[in-house]
C-alpha cells in the first residue's frame, strides 16, 4: 500500500501545477491511508477562512499553497490535482 511513484502532468495555471507537483512530492513514499488524510487535512485547510490559523506544522512544503486562500476564486485551482488524488486513492480501497 505504499506509494512508491506518482506524476503529474497537466496543463493549466500557476497555482494548479504548483500544486500538482508539491502533491507529487509530498505523497511519495506515504501509504494510501496516509496520503488520504494528508489530502483530507489539506483540503480543510484551504476552505478555511482567510486568517484563520491552519495549523500548517503537518503541510511542510504544501503550506507555500496557503497563502492561496487570500484569493478564494483561485483556490480550486490548487485544489485541482487534490481532487484527482482523492479519485485515484478511492480507487484502490
Amino acid at each position: 500500500n505504499l506509494i512508491e511513484r506518482i506524476q503529474f502532468s497537466g496543463d493549466g495555471c500557476a497555482i494548479n501545477m504548483a500544486s500538482g507537483s508539491l502533491l507529487s512530492e509530498a505523497v511519495t513514499g506515504l501509504t494510501i491511508q496516509e496520503a488520504a488524510l494528508l489530502s483530507i487535512r489539506f483540503v480543510e485547510s484551504m476552505r478555511k477562512p482567510t486568517g484563520e490559523n491552519v495549523g500548517g506544522e503537518f503541510l511542510g512544503e504544501l503550506s507555500a499553497l496557503i497563502s492561496v486562500r487570500n484569493f478564494p476564486v483561485r483556490v480550486k485551482c490548487a485544489l485541482l490535482a487534490w481532487s484527482a488524488l482523492e479519485d485515484a486513492l478511492s480507487e484502490r480501497k
